[in-house]
């Protein structure tokens, strides 16, 4: 039996590409590549329009929402995020934060305990056993990897540390050179308290 064909022009290529005369059918495009070609632009050419916020009804630009398909303004969906987070805390408890706040490392309760024990349950730095602060560990990870302050890959989590120990490589900037810099200065320091301590006084 033969199958009638017609030819169609391709609405993102332009190139001509023949297809089956099926009632009902309609074929835009000669490839799935073109298809998401031409959906892709169409976002593009979205994300630069001026569009009504469904949350403050302010008409913006593009620009001010986080992508093309966002229905809030950045302002209203970081209000909206805010809003869900406390609804779902107060309605799952702590357990529901932790497995989130996990989860942006890539981490589950389980992983997350398996880390903590093979750093013998104290702080990858200082060996504290207690974390201080809220009492919660701290997950470190590498910025130049994921340059971000609370997410990660996974793949470049460092270890687990205590407040202090946390708060101290990121006011040191992660940089190896600056804490070895500050070592050096304290022990600096502290050969010239002895010295001088060990002088005789007449």
């Amino acid at each position: 039996m033969t199958t009638l064909t017609r030819t169609v022009t391709c609405e993102f290529c332009k190139d001509t590409f023949e297809r089956p005369v099926r009632p009902g059918t309609q074929a835009r495009f000669c490839s799935d590549k073109c298809r998401d070609r031409a959906r892709y632009a169409r976002v593009q050419e979205r994300k630069d329009v001026a569009r009504q916020c469904s949350r403050c009804r302010t008409v913006k630009p593009g620009s001010e929402f986080s992508s093309a398909s966002a229905p809030y303004c950045r302002p209203c969906q970081a209000e909206y995020a805010k809003a869900q987070y406390h609804k779902n805390t107060a309605k799952l408890g702590p357990e529901y934060v932790r497995k989130l706040n996990l989860r942006r490392y890539g981490l589950t309760i389980e992983t997350f305990a398996a880390l903590l024990e093979a750093q013998g349950g104290v702080c990858a730095v200082c060996g504290r056993d207690e974390p201080g602060g809220q009492g919660v560990w701290h997950v470190d990870h590498d910025h130049s990897c994921c340059n971000t302050r609370k997410i990660s890959c996974g793949r470049c989590i460092r270890g687990l540390l205590c407040t202090r120990c946390n708060i101290g490589i990121g006011n040191f900037g992660d940089s190896p050179e600056v804490i070895r810099a500050a070592a050096d200065y304290l022990d600096a320091h502290a050969a010239r308290r002895a010295a001088h301590t060990a002088t005789p006084t007449s």
